[in-house]
């Protein structure tokens, strides 16, 4: 932190002035040495300074011309001479800063000392220490970093060869070093050692997770496989031979790691992103049962209320690999996908309506790609669509493709909440004094009033066109027979409420009420469902117990309990061009983009 207060104290005209100085304040052989705390701290300056926005990038390599000449004269620092580790890993961290300016010869020499270095630490050697040091591992990763950089700015074959080849090796503190640069996003420049790594990764992939050496490393060595696979275009037919034989084993073990294991919510993100990347590439009959169990993993984690990050997993995954699953579940060949399809739209549904910005952001990502037919999708992944059109587009795709499945109905009735009016009512005749520490509700983003009106036309629809006798009618005559009684007494209920004067003493405090607006918004989509579905079952519907009313009866009931609620200012002012509980068709229906997939 020192380090880095002294750059906005020095003006850009000076650094390379400072820089000089600082160089030549640097030891040139080991008896020169009096504090390594000052070397450090020297090197800790120099790095801050090369490593601003303004460093190197803003000096010429003629004006730190003189200041490479410096640190070649004391290119011992980077050796085993150079006793303290953190002191040479610092060294190197600024060798690293400027790796065009020096001479072919010292940049051949700072290769030549970290291959012998690491190379002894392979073959078990010390190299020239009695033992362990504190910050060894420190220089041992910094080393690896600056291999993977040079790698990655010659693109020299040989060099990525080398890196894949130390990634391979059991040194936990080179992989570890290999693994961060990975994750730090620095070999994005470099396709050629973003391939490679990743055909490493993926070929030790089963070894790994058999050994599970470590939940640190194992997080981010996965977190490594996922950042290197980022794009789909990345996997190739490589990359699916060098899993030849092991991707379902290393996906069932990946799936046992998030059923039945507890390795905290980093691990198991990252185990879950996993198993869902591996699981976009597996094909044959074979693969359902694992998608039945993928699916299971990602309801759990997509209902998680203490966690974000396994609600963002899932949402990321739904986005790996629930997209390609939905659009096989729509060929001929693979009918038996479709339960598993309706359950991730399901999932995507209630993810779109999470508080977390980036968990919504990622599930629009699964609805967008759905939008797109296959001539559509784009190299680099797909063109995010806003949380509302997103959401537009999956309940279109359900009523376009999914019609037919009972199921669809069902899942759909899930998002509609019952809520209790009455005790809202209650707390607002009892007239107590507000509570400044009242607790939130567990998701203040989710509007399920806005929701509700949002699939009551779908839900509409969908019984409409739903054969006589089919099961969609046998399970909306269940929903009837459970639901519409408690309906038609909370409606009867706000008749009396509304109609009798004895809410105007809370009136101005019913309009102020949210929970109150929300109930009773979604009592009305309840009862506009409840009416639909009497006048579409029809006499079977009419004889049950416990309902007492038909159709009309019911609509009648809801048109005046709708107009006392306009009269308080509690509902809107229904629409002049539809019958009372009825709602136009769903604007802008177009399946036939999700038909094509």
């Amino acid at each position: 932190m020192a380090a880095k207060a002294l750059v906005p104290a020095v003006p850009p005209p000076q650094r390379c002035r400072l820089l000089l100085q600082l160089a030549r304040q640097l030891p040139a052989a080991p008896g020169e040495i009096r504090s390594h705390n000052a070397v450090h701290g020297h090197l800790l300056q120099m790095r801050a300074l090369l490593g601003s926005a303004t460093g190197a990038r803003g000096l010429s390599a003629e004006a730190l011309h003189p200041v490479t000449l410096q640190l070649e004269a004391r290119g011992w620092l980077l050796t085993p001479a150079q006793r303290c580790p953190l002191v040479r890993a610092a060294f190197l961290q600024v060798l690293a800063l400027l790796p065009t300016s020096f001479s072919p010869g010292f940049t051949q020499y700072i290769h030549d000392t970290i291959s012998t270095e690491l190379g002894s630490l392979l073959q078990g050697g010390t190299s020239g220490c009695a033992e362990l040091q504190v910050g060894s591992a420190v220089l041992h990763q910094t080393m690896a970093h600056f291999m993977c950089s040079e790698a990655a700015r010659l693109a020299d074959s040989e060099r990525i060869a080398a890196v894949c080849s130390l990634l391979q090796q059991p040194n936990p503190d080179i992989q570890l070093g290999i693994l961060s640069w990975v994750t730090a996003g620095e070999g994005g420049t470099c396709k050629e050692v973003e391939n490679a790594l990743g055909l490493t990764l993926l070929e030790s992939l089963q070894s790994v997770l058999q050994e599970r050496r470590d939940k640190e490393f194992l997080r981010l060595y996965l977190e490594a496989l996922l950042h290197l696979y980022r794009d789909p275009s990345a996997w190739s037919q490589e990359a699916s031979n060098k899993l030849q034989g092991s991707s379902r084993s290393c996906l069932e073990m990946l799936l046992h790691m998030v059923e039945a294991e507890c390795p905290g919510p980093e691990l198991l993100f990252q185990a879950l992103c996993a198993a869902s990347l591996l699981l976009a590439h597996q094909c044959g009959d074979e693969a359902v049962a694992l998608v039945e169990r993928w699916c299971a993993a990602l309801e759990e984690c997509s209902q998680s209320a203490w966690s974000e990050l396994l609600r963002l997993a899932a949402a990321r995954s739904l986005q790996l690999a629930g997209a390609g699953v939905v659009r096989r579940s729509l060929r001929a060949a693979r009918p038996s996908l479709g339960p598993a399809a309706l359950r991730l739209i399901n999932m995507a549904i209630r993810l779109l309506q999470d508080e977390e910005r980036e968990v919504r952001h990622e599930a629009s990502g699964f609805a967008s790609l759905l939008r797109q037919s296959p001539g559509e999708l784009l190299q680099d992944g797909c063109i995010f669509v806003q949380d509302n059109v997103g959401l537009q587009s999956l309940l279109e795709l359900l009523l376009g493709e999914f019609g037919g499945h009972p199921e669809t109905f069902n899942s759909l009735l899930q998002h509609i909440p019952i809520l209790d009016l009455r005790s809202v009512v209650e707390e607002l005749e009892a007239n107590k004094a507000a509570s400044l520490y009242k607790e939130d509700e567990p998701n203040v983003f989710a509007e399920p009033a806005v929701l509700a009106q949002q699939l009551l036309p779908v839900l509409v629809q969908l019984l409409e066109k739903a054969p006589t006798g089919s099961p969609l009618h046998a399970l909306a005559l269940q929903w009837l027979e459970a639901t519409g009684p408690g309906v038609l007494r909370d409606l009867q209920y706000c008749k009396r409420c509304w109609s009798q004067g004895a809410a105007v003493r809370w009136g101005m405090k019913a309009l102020g009420c949210a929970r109150l607006h929300t109930a009773l918004a979604v009592l009305l989509v309840r009862a506009r469902l409840v009416a639909r579905v009497l006048q579409v079952l029809g006499e079977s519907a009419t004889t049950m117990p416990g309902l007492g009313c038909g159709s009309q009866e019911l609509e009648q009931e809801l048109e005046l309990v709708q107009g006392l609620l306009v009269q308080h200012g509690l509902a809107p002012v229904p629409n002049q061009d539809n019958a009372p509980g009825e709602l136009g068709p769903l604007l802008g229906t177009d399946s036939s983009k999700h038909a094509a997939v």
